[in-house]
C-alpha cells in the first residue's frame, strides 16, 4: 500500500497529497501544541515533554478528524520522546539535545507512517486525506518549534516535511497487515534510529524488539479516537 506524501507546501497549512490528486482545504493553526525541550543533564528526564491538553469542541458530539489529528500528534510526540528516554535509560548514549532531536524526528516519522496505515482501515479516502494531512502538519510544527528552541532560528519545518516524504517513499514498500507493522517495517525504522547512534547493531535490535512495538501499541490505542 502506498503512503501519503506531504511536501510542496504552497501556503501555510496546505499540503499537496499526490496519492489523491487533490489539494486539501487550508487548515488553520488552532490546535497547535507547543512543547519545550530541556537538557537531561539538568533534570535526568525530559521535563519539557509535557502532554498537551486537547481542545475539544464541547458542543459537538463527534470530533472532527482535524481535532483527532491534534490529539494523535500529542500522542506521537510522547511516543517519540519516551522512545529516546528509554534508549538512554538502557545505556545507549546520546550527545545532547540536538542529537536527541534527530532521533525524535525518526520516531515522529514512524508515528505518521503507522497512523496512515491504521487510518487506511478506519476512514474513507476523503477523511483519511484530511486526517493524515492535519497530523503531519501538527507534528511538523511541534518539531520545528522545539528545534528553534534548541538550535536557534532556521527553516526546520520544511526540512522535516522533506525528510518525511523521503522516508515515506521507503515505508510505502514495506509490509503492514491487520493493524501490525511487518518485520521489514520495524527493521527499517530501527535502522534509521541506529544510523544516528554509536552502538548501531544493539540499538537496531533494541528498537525492533522493544521501542518499535511499544510505540506501535501506544499509537494504535491513540488511533481508537477515530472510532
Amino acid at each position: 500500500m502506498n503512503g501519503v506524501k506531504y511536501k510542496n507546501l504552497e501556503t501555510l497549512y496546505r499540503v499537496q497529497i499526490n496519492k489523491f490528486h487533490k489539494k486539501p482545504r487550508r487548515f488553520e493553526n488552532i490546535f497547535l501544541k507547543k512543547f519545550k525541550i530541556y537538557s537531561l543533564i539538568q533534570t535526568l528526564f525530559f521535563i519539557g515533554f509535557m502532554p498537551a491538553k486537547s481542545r475539544w469542541n464541547k458542543h459537538s458530539k463527534l470530533q472532527s478528524v482535524e481535532n483527532i489529528a491534534s490529539a494523535v500528534s500529542s500522542i506521537s510526540w510522547k511516543v517519540a520522546t519516551n522512545g529516546v528516554l528509554e534508549l538512554e535509560n538502557k545505556g545507549y548514549q546520546t550527545k545532547g539535545d540536538a542529537h536527541r532531536l534527530k532521533i525524535i524526528g525518526e520516531f515522529l516519522i514512524f508515528s505518521v507512517q503507522v497512523a496512515d496505515r491504521l487510518a487506511f482501515k478506519q476512514l474513507d479516502t476523503e477523511k483519511r486525506q484530511r486526517f493524515i494531512t492535519a497530523l503531519a502538519l501538527h507534528i511538523a510544527d511541534i518539531f520545528a518549534d522545539n528545534q528553534r528552541d534548541v538550535l536557534g532560528e532556521g527553516e526546520y519545518r520544511q526540512a522535516f516535511i522533506d525528510l518525511l516524504n523521503q522516508r515515506g517513499e521507503d515505508y510505502a514498500e514495506l509490509s503492514f497487515h491487520n493493524g501490525s507493522a511487518g518485520f521489514d517495517f520495524l527493521r527499517y525504522f530501527a535502522e534509521q534510529v541506529a544510523a544516528l547512534m554509536e552502538d548501531k547493531h544493539f540499538v537496531s535490535q533494541q528498537v525492533m524488539e522493544v521501542e518499535g512495538p511499544e510505540a506501535l501499541k501506544m499509537l494504535t490505542k491513540g488511533m481508537q479516537l477515530l472510532g
